[in-house]
């Protein structure tokens, strides 16, 4: 009887890893479709062009480049020590 008990109980947990793996392969799958979707994106001009203008504020050759501080929404405090002294 104990013979039949071990083969068994490595059979549930066998089966129990294999479901486990099995919803990570499906979830890795999902994000290589994503990366693959990513990759044929970046090998059109106009996705290079859109990358380059929002992270790296590139400019075509004709074009003029402008940078538009923020407002601050409360005034700016300034400390009461040197050199920042009312006097």
């Amino acid at each position: 009887m104990l013979l039949g008990v071990i083969p068994v109980q490595e059979l549930f947990e066998v089966r129990d890893t294999k479901d486990e793996l099995l919803v990570e392969l499906a979830k890795v799958e999902e994000l290589n479709k994503s990366y693959r979707v990513s990759i044929d994106a970046l090998n059109t001009d106009e996705e290079i062009e859109r990358i380059a203008r929002s992270e790296y504020n590139l400019v075509k050759p004709h074009e003029e480049a402008y940078y538009v501080v923020p407002l601050f929404a409360e005034d700016v405090k300034i400390p009461g020590i040197w050199p920042f002294n009312k006097s």
